[in-house]
Formats: C-alpha cells, structure tokens, sequence
C-alpha cells in the first residue's frame, strides 16, 4: 500500500483551512448538478474554474430566472457559516442555531434543500419539527428526512473541537443540530459519520497511509453509531421517534449504522484498486447517482470520504473529480469531499480559488475565529429572542423603500448594506415579479433577499415584452468582487462658498475634517466639498437642481436639531421607512440634507 507525504502543517492551520476548502468546493459543484437547474447550455468548464450560469428557480409559482456570479456559493456554505457562528455563541449555540440562525437564513437562503426549509419555517413559528401538534403527516415528514442536509453543515463543530481527545462532545453537538432539521437515521449518522472522520483527519500526524481515513471510518463505528438517547436528545423528540417509525426506532437506527459500514467497505475495496480504481465506478457502487439515493446522508458521507482518501496525495484531482460528478450531488459532495482534503493540505492546493471565491476573507476568519475558541465578546448570558415570520417580513418592507448604500437591520442581529438598487429578475411567466436585492453584512458575509409578487391582470400585457422579457429596466447590482476590491470611496460636492458650506456641515451638523485645502474640504474622508475656483462656474447650482441629497448619521441627533433650527426654524422631524427619526433640511447650496438618528 503507498503512502502520501506527511503534512508539516499544524493541525490549528488545517482544520481553519477546512471551511474556506469546503466553500471553494461548494461553489465549484453547484453550477454542475443536475437540480440547479441551469438554463444555458454550456457544459462545465474543462479548466475547473469557477463559472458565471443562469438558474432557473422559483418554484411552481414564482418561477424565474438568476444569475449566479463565478465564484458565488449555494445554501452547503450558507449553513456552515450559520453553524460557525452559532457555535461562537458559546454554550447556549443550540438557542441561537434554532431560534436565530436557522429562521434568519429563510431570509436569504439560496437553493436550500426541502427538509431544511421545512425545518426552519417550523423554527420561525416557534415548535420544533417534530413538535407539530395535530399535523402528523408533517412530523412524519420530518422523520422521513434522511438527506445530506445535516451532513453537509456540521464540519465547524469537528473544527471547534479539534483539541478534544475523545469525540463525545462533538457528538453530542452534532446530533443537536441534525436533529433540528432531519429525523431519519441516515442523515444523524450520515453526519455524526462525516463529523468523526473531519475531527480524525484534523488530528491525523506523521505519514498518512493510503486509505487511512476510510480504516478510521469504520473503526470509528463505535464513536458515531451509538443511538442517540435523553438527555442527548429532548425526551419529546425520543417518543415521537419510536411511536412514528415502524418497528421502533432503534431498528432503523441499526439498519443505517450497518448500511453506513457497508459503504465504507465499499470505500475501502475501492481504494484498494490502487491506480486501477476509476472513480465514477465507485461512486456508482455507493449510489451517487442513484436518483433515489444520492441525496441521503450516508451516501454522501462514504462518496466524500471515498474521494478525500483516494486523491489524498493529488488533492485538486479529488475536488475535480467530485464537482464533476455527473448526477451526482456535485455541490454538497465537493464540498465535504473538499473540506477533508483542506484538512489533509491546507488550502495551497486551491490556487487562486480561495481568492475568487465569495466572501472568502469573511470565511476565513470565521474559521480562524473557532480554532482560536474565541467566542464572541458581546454575548450575554440571557435566552435568544425567537426569530419570527414578521421579523423577516420586515427586512422586504425596508428594501422596499430602501435608497443604495443605506443599513437595513437584519433578524439576526447583524447590520448590512444595500449595495444597490434592487434587480428585476427575469420572470418565467408574465404575471409574476421578481426583485433582488444584494446586501453586504457588516462583518464581511454578503447575501442576496427577494421579494416576489404577482402583476396585476390588467398589467400583465404591459410587464413582459413577447419573449418573456421585463420592460422594466433591470437595475444590476454593483458585482461583489468589484466592491470586495475597493479601497476608497467618496463624492466631490460643488459649492458655492466654500467657508460656508464648511460651517454648516462642521458647526452645524459635526461632520469631522478629513484634509483641508484652499480649495477642497474632505468630510469623513466621503464627502469631498469644493469651491468654484476648483469646479467649473455655477455648477454646483446645475448639481443642486438634479436632487442630489447628502446622508448624515448621528449619535447627537438633538444637538444636530438644536443648531439647524436655529438657521432653519421649520424644519420639522419625520420618520424614515425602518422608523428611525429623520430631519430634512437645506445646506447653503440647496442639496437636501436627510440627518438620521443613530441606533
């Protein structure tokens, strides 16, 4: 049997190298498989590349087109991320992955699995899935769900802990999430399966033999396999499980460890072939393309496993040879396959991938942030407050009324930006209206919300062109990787007198001087103020007239009042769209002034 090159990587910078690995993974995948549903008829790229595609989604009844820009990930990294930082959170993590996270990211979900979606919107109402007093079929539902969708989020509680010398604790974790959105054994155990070998290639030192990971698979059964039981699981959620499956639980429970070893054992034969194994005939022996089982939680588990030992030595072969996976479930098997290969390398093996790929910085220190154990500092010991239906209906009705570069307040607690006006999406029928708006989240994630709606018949004529096209101008939000590279931003203001402009906006309103010139005032390094002989003449009076308005947030709201009215008495004080108050007045040029109380 050969032997891979040992890593001299330590194992800290591994396992943080593992969630950007499994995004890169994510995003390579996604545009690949069968159910994205892409509509151009370019096949996938030969370079392996990231790739800009058009996905139809939507549904049966809001069906439409989106582009989806080269490097974007799908709902596999958005549910990491919700992980990663429900764990941050310390020990009340489940609170916030249930009440906040899980019920945010219906927000902003993009291609999420049904089993999930359920899940969260049962979160949103405030009962757990299996928790659905009178409507049995749904509970049955949920202990039907064997999917991947557990398997392929739970990788940041393996990452956080990394330290631990037995895998109890990770255990634990990972059934508390799984079971959150899937009742059936194959995704608990696709899960705790996948969690056990992260945790173990994490931890793996000195040479790492050929097919290593998959032996400590099935060696592991006893550390992944033992039926979860109370107090690990809620007491509810035991007997609702053995009174729904037929036979009792246990039984099935038994039936998918056992299916779980066969697979690995097919894993190992396969590895066994040595350079004579050809990975789609073992994939195929796994029931990667098996429509009816492909998605399960075992199967993508051994799949991924399978890859990550048999291109341990050639790592971006294995990523390769898993995003391409024809009928498979490309997106979510790169993306664990991915993950154990970061753990094995690092991320140098991902060339210029990580850099491409979206919001990876903010990955990267979400990363770094549960190696490190660094919980974050302004949480307090009190409940979560429960997500709720209203609270996500709110964000759509602020982006209605929201101008670009404003702050919109998100369930979660988090702050984000519009960074344009919403894009009118194309719509697949002529009586439905599609918009989108891209926003960046203050700590580095960026995210895209839609609002749907129906034209009325009477319009519907006027709203589609004869191909289906919208006669509304699309408004293109301003691309993520433009805006990722921006170093500095601002706007030139002509005035008319340059000292008093400069009274208004420092003495008045307390906007702080930047740099200052015979000519030219910086403000906040934004705002750039400058005097006739440095623009043409009279033109600040052309710029007035066009309605330009200068934005201002202020923590001294009264103060700001106090002065202008002092200048302006009639000036009154209104309310924005999110209910903030808001002043309106004048600056010597005539620009509106719109001055926002801070939060």
């Amino acid at each position: 049997m050969s032997e891979d090159a040992p890593s001299l990587m330590s194992s800290s910078f591994r396992a943080s190298r593992m969630l950007v690995a499994a995004a890169v993974g994510d995003a390579l995948g996604w545009p690949q498989e069968d159910r994205a549903h892409r509509t151009d008829a370019s096949g996938p790229s030969s370079t392996g590349d990231f790739r800009s595609w058009v996905r139809r989604t939507g549904g049966r009844f809001f069906s439409h087109e989106e582009a989806i820009a080269a490097g974007e990930y799908s709902d596999d990294t958005q549910l990491l991320l919700c992980t990663a930082r429900s764990i941050l959170r310390g020990e009340c993590w489940h609170e916030r992955w249930s009440n906040v996270e899980l019920p945010t990211w219906t927000l902003y979900e993009r291609g999420g699995g049904s089993a999930t979606i359920r899940a969260a919107n049962c979160w949103l109402a405030g009962r757990a899935p299996w928790a659905q007093t009178g409507d049995q079929k749904a509970i049955e539902r949920y202990f039907e769900a064997g999917g991947n969708g557990a398997a392929m989020r739970i990788l940041p509680h393996a990452i956080a802990g990394h330290r631990d010398t037995d895998f109890s604790r990770i255990r634990r974790a990972i059934i508390a999430n799984g079971i959150s959105t899937h009742g059936h054994p194959r995704a608990l155990i696709g899960a705790l399966a996948y969690g056990f070998v992260a945790w173990t290639t994490i931890r793996l030192t000195g040479t790492l033999k050929f097919g290593q990971l998959v032996e400590a698979a099935l060696d592991g059964t006893s550390a992944w396999g033992e039926l979860p039981e109370a107090p690990t699981v809620p007491t509810d959620w035991c007997q609702t499980a053995d009174g729904t499956t037929t036979g009792g639980y246990a039984r099935l429970w038994n039936e998918a460890v056992e299916e779980m070893q066969q697979l690995f054992r097919t894993c190992i034969e396969g590895v066994s072939r040595g350079a004579l194994a050809v990975d789609s005939e073992v994939l195929a022996d796994l029931g990667s393309f098996d429509r009816r089982m492909r998605g399960a939680g075992t199967v993508a588990t051994a799949a991924s496993v399978f890859l990550a030992s048999r291109h341990a030595a050639d790592p971006i072969h294995g990523l390769l040879s898993a995003a391409y996976a024809t009928d498979a479930d490309t997106d979510t098997l790169a993306s664990m396959a991915a993950a154990l290969l970061g753990g094995l390398h690092g991320d140098d093996w991902l060339r210029d991938h990580v850099v491409k790929l979206q919001d990876s910085r903010y990955i990267l220190s979400v990363a770094d942030e549960l190696v490190a154990g660094k919980l974050n500092s302004d949480v307090e010991e009190r409940p979560e407050a429960t997500v709720t239906r209203r609270d996500i209906d709110v964000v759509r009705e602020m982006l209605d009324s929201a101008q670009p570069f404003s702050v919109v307040d998100l369930p979660d607690g988090r702050k984000a930006t519009v960074a344009a006006r919403p894009a009118l999406l194309k719509p697949r029928s002529g009586s439905t209206r599609v918009y989108r708006w891209q926003l960046h989240i203050s700590d580095g994630q960026s995210i895209y919300v839609k609002k749907f709606g129906r034209v009325p018949k009477s319009q519907e004529s006027r709203s589609a062109t004869s191909n289906g096209t919208p006669q509304q101008a699309s408004f293109d939000t301003v691309p993520m990787e433009t805006l990722a590279r921006v170093t500095r931003a601002g706007v030139r203001l002509p005035v008319g007198n340059l000292a008093e402009s400069r009274a208004f906006y420092v003495e008045t309103l307390g906007l702080r001087v930047a740099k200052e010139g015979p000519d030219l005032i910086n403000l906040e390094g934004v705002i750039a103020l400058v005097s006739p002989s440095a623009a043409e003449p009279k033109r600040h009076e052309r710029v007035a007239q066009l309605g330009m308005s200068v934005y201002v947030e202020t923590l001294a709201f009264e103060e700001v009042l106090s002065r202008v009215r002092a200048s302006q008495p009639s000036v009154r004080v209104e309310r924005s769209a999110d209910g903030r108050e808001i002043l309106r007045c004048k600056d010597p040029d005539g620009y509106t002034v719109r001055i926002f109380r801070a939060h």
